[in-house]
Order: C-alpha cells, then structure tokens, then sequence
C-alpha cells in the first residue's frame, strides 16, 4: 500500500532505481470507492491515474500549467466526472473567458451581462453611475441628480419591500 511522504531514508551511495509500473500502478491506480479516473499516466499509458474526488472536493486545488498544455480540458473532464459521481453536488465556476458555457450547456446555468440580473441597491454610488452611464462619464449635473435620486429611491424600495413582507404575513395568517 503506498503512504504518502517519505518512511526511510536513503543512505549516502545508495543505488538509485527507476520506478517500474509496479510501483507506478501502486501509487496511482487507486481505484476506491470515490475515486475517479481522469486519464493515464504518460510515464505508462496502460496505467489509469485516478482522483480521490472526496479527498480533493473537501480542500482547495488548483489546476496549473502553461498556456495550450490543456488546463480547460482537465477542468471539464474533472466537472464532467465530479457531475456524473455526484449529481446532486452543486459547482459555481467563474468562467472569465466564457470558456465552459459550451460543455456544460445542459447541466448549467450561464449568466452573462445579458441575463444576469442584480438588484439597483447592490450598488454603492459610483457603481450605480457606471451602471447608468456606461461607457462615458456623466455631466455634473446628471451626478448631483443621481446623488440625491438613489438614495430615495433606495428608501423607497425598503418601504415598499417592507409592506409586501407585512402583506404577505397577513394573507398566510388563519382566519
């Protein structure tokens, strides 16, 4: 059984041996209960290397390499396979290069600057002017308006909220 970590030490002038599959299949074939298989082994192609899915979902992980080495595909086959396992798991994903919409189209819901919908009183002040007014600065005046429209606005909403939640409490109580 392979154990992470060393348990002896080699002395000086040891010989230094190549690891054959045996050992390979030892420390990498490990095909338990939660495992799964994400690909094999380039050192041993007949070898299938698997992931501990509940050792690795239960800590934080990356997935690291050099630009084309195929991080975005290791993302998917590990989703993919993390969804086929546990289906009722949920994932969130930033996906800042929209790269993972496509593979999960059936199983996932995309928000995007067109769909995704956040409330006005998120926003602090300057956010709300950037919402309003995008691309271009606002005016002077348009500001001033703003900076005493929102906040009255946003008192407003509170209000309103409140009495639908007042409403709804009355329509629920027996009679």
């Amino acid at each position: 059984m392979f154990q992470r970590g060393v348990t002896s030490y080699p002395a000086i002038g040891d010989p230094v041996l190549a690891i054959g599959a045996r050992e390979l299949r030892l420390v990498y074939n490990d095909a338990s209960g939660s495992a799964i298989g994400i690909g094999h082994l380039q050192q041993d192609s007949s070898i299938t290397a698997y992931v501990d899915l509940d050792d690795m979902l239960s800590k934080h992980f990356a997935v690291l390499g050099t630009t084309g080495v195929g991080k975005s595909s290791a993302v998917v086959l590990l989703l993919h396979e993390i969804v086929r396992t546990q289906p009722n798991l949920r994932i969130f994903v930033l996906d800042a290069h929209n790269e993972y919409g496509r593979p999960f189209a059936d199983k996932a819901l995309v928000l995007n600057p067109r769909n995704l919908r956040l409330p006005f009183w998120l926003f602090n002040f300057d956010e709300m002017v950037d919402v309003l007014f995008g691309a271009r600065p606002g005016t002077e005046e348009e500001v001033d308006i703003l900076s005493e429209a929102i906040p009255r606005a946003k008192a407003n909403y509170g209000t309103h909220r409140a009495g639908l939640d007042r409403s709804i409490v009355k329509k629920n109580e027996p009679r």
